[in-house]
């Protein structure tokens, strides 16, 4: 039989058998490229911890798997249109703006308070502080102090979620001889401001931390990278607590557990 076969029957019915499922393969990958591990990341202080690419590295891989899954199946659903028939176009969606730093202030604001009295203490060994956090997070101490000059997530004081993300980091530095508060804060969150949606001083919120004042800087550009910072200064000592995770309030009920005593921190 050499009967003649009409290549849009042909490709119409291998699409209609075709796979109506991801494959195992491209499933697990997914799956594996997820953000389900404790995060290292330090935090603005570091300057370029709030490069997606460096904070969220499997969430990243994960995103390009989704992509390429999605135009695949795109691709293939286009040449289902009958020969001479126009193709119809979606009109683009239009994104959805980021919460700003202040709708992100008025949430924490308003959030219904969370009980932390079951939570687990931790006193830092370098930062005269301590902090308590959920029974189930897991801790990882300081295993020394953290230097502007040489920044390590091996000197600050991190907690982690089961699910590796949310995560609290906490750490201490003393001011550089002749620096202020103000242009220290200014270098210290400058290449974030540019990257990583960090709001300018004027937008950070006051608060106060174990009765002293502070302040905290909701950040980031979507939920996938979104973070909260505070600062608390006493003298020429600055202590900064990190919020990593798509709830940004979170960093208020840690906030609400810190004790600081400045006597405490060992140089």
């Amino acid at each position: 039989m050499n009967a003649t076969r009409d290549p849009e029957t042909v490709m119409t019915a291998w699409l209609d058998e075709g796979p109506t499922d991801l494959p195992d393969v491209t499933r697990r990958a997914i799956l594996t490229a997820l953000p389900t591990t404790q995060q290292r990341g330090l935090g603005p202080l570091a300057l370029l911890r709030h490069s997606p690419m460096l904070i969220y590295p499997r969430l990243t891989a994960a995103l390009l798997v989704s992509v390429a899954v999605v135009g695949a199946s795109m691709y293939l659903l286009g040449q289902r249109n009958p020969v001479g028939a126009p193709a119809t176009t979606a009109p683009p969606a239009t994104p959805s703006p980021a919460p700003s730093p202040v709708a992100a202030a008025s949430a924490a604001a308003t959030q219904a308070p969370i009980d932390t009295s079951l939570w687990i203490p931790f006193t830092s060994a370098y930062y005269g502080v301590s902090v308590s956090h959920p029974g189930a997070w897991s801790e990882q101490p300081a295993s020394g102090r953290w230097s502007l000059t040489k920044p390590d997530d091996a000197d600050v004081d991190i907690f982690w979620s089961p699910g590796g993300w949310p995560q609290f980091n906490a750490f201490e530095t003393k001011l550089p001889a002749g620096a202020t508060v103000d242009k220290f804060l200014q270098d210290f969150t400058a290449d974030a401001v540019i990257h990583a949606c960090y709001p300018p001083k004027n937008q950070w919120t006051q608060t106060t931390v174990d009765g002293h004042p502070a302040t905290i800087a909701y950040a980031g550009c979507n939920e996938h990278f979104y973070s909260a910072e505070s600062f608390v200064v006493i003298g020429r000592r600055i202590w900064v607590f990190d919020l990593y995770g798509p709830d940004r309030s979170l960093i208020v009920p840690f906030l609400s557990t810190v004790k600081i005593d400045p006597s405490k921190v060992v140089d």
